[in-house]
């Protein structure tokens, strides 16, 4: 019988930690501190880079391996595990990214509106009044710019699923954003400045 290889027997070794892992074996929390002491330098340098902070890569690196626990029956072994692992950490990366990417947009609206952050950390009665003035706006907007205002911003879906929720194609969706924050800043400007 030919010697295993050395990535060989470390494929067994990841295979079989999964495995007492997925099955809630005796040790299977030692199998699971191995796997996460294996992989989490190299999976914390990998986050890191990609975000650029520290905090954020501690945060997502948790995620990652909560994922890798939650989804480890999934392993099919068609790539190592060090491969499997870090595709859940590069979807964590961008699904953070995406996250902060919505919360600047939403931000950046709010800025374009006039309401900045002086007014937001106003009295309640201050920012009650500014909601008021975006619920006006709201209802001066078309019904269509109504619609994808809300799907962006209220329920914080990317582009592509607000096409897919839409109908339509990524490009008529931009559009039609762009033309619905249009409405939306004239329906502001006429709610803070009448004529």
């Amino acid at each position: 019988m030919a010697a295993f290889t050395r990535s060989e027997k470390n494929y067994e070794r990841e295979v079989q930690l999964l495995q007492v892992v997925i099955a809630h074996g005796p040790g299977w929390q030692r199998a699971y501190a191995a796997v996460v002491n294996t992989y989490r330098p190299y999976l914390f340098q990998r986050c890191v880079r990609h975000l650029r902070n520290a905090a954020d890569a501690e945060d997502v690196l948790q995620e990652v391996f909560l994922n890798a626990y939650r989804f480890a029956n999934r392993y099919q072994g068609r790539a190592s595990l060090k491969t499997w692992l870090t595709t859940i950490a590069n979807n964590q990366c961008n699904t953070f990214l995406r996250r902060r990417q919505r919360q600047t947009s939403v931000q950046h609206l709010l800025a374009e509106i006039d309401i900045d952050e002086a007014a937001c950390a106003a009295s309640a009665a201050q920012a009650e009044e500014q909601r008021l003035i975006v619920a006006k706006a709201m209802i001066k907007v078309s019904p269509t710019a109504r619609e994808v205002l809300s799907l962006r911003y209220w329920l914080e879906l990317p582009l592509e699923e607000i096409a897919q929720t839409l109908g339509i194609g990524l490009c008529a969706t931009k559009m039609r954003l762009y033309r619905a924050h249009q409405q939306c800043y004239a329906a502001v400007e006429s709610e803070c400045y009448p004529a």
